[in-house]
């Protein structure tokens, strides 16, 4: 919808058969969205990072990701996304680790962090997960 609430538009909806749409999150120029697609084959959550345009249309997987709540670089060239290792319970704090895949998908890489647990691992409460911000100019 624009800003003003006018002409709204629905893109995606859950549904009764078991798939979630969540954690969209706006490319910086507004012409592109990411989401998290959860398939719930009834044992568990079977999801993929998707891409579409901003109007609902071309939607598509983002090969290589196989992460949760995907979001955008400052430059739209990547997409951060958290995998999650050895999550047993559902308000467990999982191992977790950040990657970013190109756009397109692929070309995954393992971001690191200064503070990160002598683990490797980041880790991020379940309803949780990055954000990626333009570094500030002096």
């Amino acid at each position: 919808m624009r800003r003003d609430g006018i002409h709204r538009h629905l893109l995606a909806s859950n549904s009764a058969d078991g798939v979630d749409y969540e954690f969209p999150d706006f490319s910086p120029d507004g012409s592109h969205i990411v989401y998290e697609r959860c398939i719930d084959d009834g044992h568990e959550c079977l999801t993929d990072d998707m891409l579409m345009r901003s109007n609902g249309r071309h939607k598509r997987v983002i090969e290589g990701a196989e992460g949760t709540q995907p979001v955008f670089s400052p430059n739209e060239r990547r997409i951060a996304v958290v995998r999650r290792f050895d999550c047993v319970d559902l308000y467990e704090l999982c191992g977790s680790r950040v990657f970013t895949v190109a756009r397109g998908g692929g070309d995954a890489q393992v971001l690191t962090q200064p503070d990160a647990p002598s683990d490797g691992f980041t880790h991020f409460p379940l309803d949780s997960g990055p954000s990626w911000q333009p570094i500030p100019q002096p």
